[in-house]
């Protein structure tokens, strides 16, 4: 369960990333300078502290995660050093477009931490018109449980050592697990193919 720690500490540090980028941007928005200078001074060891675990942690899960270096993981990373770099270069030329161009590229990295897309196409949509089992597990089951049902990444159960029954399967995929978020908008036959699928990596 390491993983879910980290993951949980690196959601944190995200959410603590895009606070002090706030707060360091409203003494630009309102032109105090002596109070951004102060207020960048007195948080500095803390912003070093922030950058550090945030790229730490990133990689850790990147180096985690069944995923591994695919297009959206790659780009995620790629963005989070734009996001840092923006945030330093603000915060030294006293610049608030950089700032808010760090803001939006966070909002960016998030939406691709929702979606496992580049383009933030949500997971009904880049699903609807798929109906092979082994396709429809690689999109939405692989990146915790791995492309060999083995990972175990973020708690997800192994799925070949476990004598799960398909109807188990089934409704664990369409109701969600402790840890496994629900899937209840993939049909019925595509709940099916998943699980026929899941039967044959164990007999692999």
């Amino acid at each position: 369960m390491m993983d879910v720690g980290i993951l949980h500490l690196h959601r944190l540090i995200a959410i603590l990333y895009v606070l002090l980028m706030l707060l360091l941007l409203v003494p630009l928005l309102i032109n105090r300078k002596n109070l951004f200078t102060t207020f960048k001074g007195k948080t500095k060891i803390f912003r070093m502290v922030l950058d550090t675990l945030l790229l730490f942690t990133g990689v850790f899960l990147l180096w985690r995660s069944p995923a591994g270096l695919s297009a959206p993981m790659m780009v995620k990373l790629t963005a989070i050093l734009l996001m840092i770099f923006f945030f330093v270069l603000g915060s030294k030329k006293y610049n608030g477009m950089f700032i808010i161009s760090a803001l939006i590229i966070w909002i960016y990295i998030y939406g691709i931490s929702k979606t496992h897309n580049i383009m933030l196409k949500p997971y009904p949509k880049q699903v609807e018109n798929i109906t092979d089992g082994k396709e429809l597990y690689n999109t939405l089951c692989a990146r915790c449980h791995g492309y060999d049902g083995k990972a175990n990444f973020l708690g997800a159960k192994n799925l070949i050592k476990n004598n799960f029954s398909q109807e188990h399967i089934a409704n664990t995929i369409k109701n969600g697990g402790k840890i496994m978020p629900k899937f209840d908008y993939l049909a019925d036959e595509q709940i099916q193919a998943i699980t026929k699928y899941v039967e044959e990596l164990k007999n692999k």
